[in-house]
């Protein structure tokens, strides 16, 4: 039932402009946008997983590194691949939030009331702001992270992620034993917090679809008070007029 009134929440939005990814779109049936957006949710699940199993091999791979300076060949090959995915997220992170700020952009211009909103007693516009700032906050910490273990900014990470030359930096990097443990950390703590992001994200998401849902149905309950308003009126008419018409004809 829940997915019936969020699919007709979702299918009356028509034609809103938005930047998805941050590429400027235009939304005809933003009904389409929100199932994409409502995908995200699987997502989390997955990267969850992903996690685990990047847990293990961290497990693995330190204890190769505590007997040996050399790793086997099978570990080194998938601590590369498992690091170049982790680092690849803080992109991730920010494509979800680019998302993010085109559902507010489709939310306030179809529904502005909707900032007026409470949910659990805060207000959207109040929800939507905590969300931004905590994400500032999660992209400072996510740049800490590359600095202090990979020595990167995040404007160089991508600087080397569009030149190519990333792969080589993170094939370097995990030929030491220091830079293999640094590689370890740093791609913990990212993908810890693209995990919590995109948890976030998607309470976000949901408060939108309950705050939309509290506004149709404080207004279906105000014209229902007026209809029964309306009929009152009108059979207090009613018995008005039966009680003045025989008085006429005596």
């Amino acid at each position: 039932m829940k997915n019936k009134i969020t699919i007709a929440l979702l299918s009356i939005i028509t034609s809103v402009n938005v930047s998805i990814a941050g590429i400027p779109v235009t939304c005809l049936n933003c009904s389409n946008l929100f199932t994409q957006a409502l995908e995200y949710i699987k997502d989390i699940e997955q990267l969850a997983e992903e996690i685990k199993q990047y847990e293990q091999l961290v497990k693995q791979t330190e204890n190769a590194i505590t007997n040996t300076m050399n790793l086997p060949s099978n570990l080194l090959s998938n601590l590369q691949s498992q690091i170049k995915v982790a680092v690849s997220n803080v992109s991730r992170l920010n494509s979800y939030k680019a998302d993010m700020d085109a559902l507010y952009t489709i939310f306030t211009d179809t529904w502005p009331e909707l900032e007026e909103i409470k949910v659990d007693g805060v207000l959207m516009k109040d929800r939507i702001a905590a969300k931004q700032n905590q994400f500032k906050k999660a992209a400072e910490k996510v740049d800490n992270i590359l600095q202090s273990n990979f020595r990167l900014s995040g404007q160089q990470l991508q600087d080397l992620q569009d030149s190519g030359d990333f792969d080589n930096y993170v094939d370097d990097l995990l030929s030491t034993k220091e830079g293999r443990q640094q590689a370890i950390e740093a791609g913990n703590q990212i993908n810890a917090l693209t995990v919590h992001e995109m948890r976030q994200t998607r309470a976000l998401l949901a408060n939108y679809v309950q705050a939309q849902a509290a506004e149709s149905a404080q207004k279906q309950n105000e014209e229902k008070q007026l209809e029964a308003e309306e009929e009152r009126e009108q059979s207090t008419g009613v018995d008005m007029k039966a009680d003045i018409l025989p008085e006429l004809f005596r």
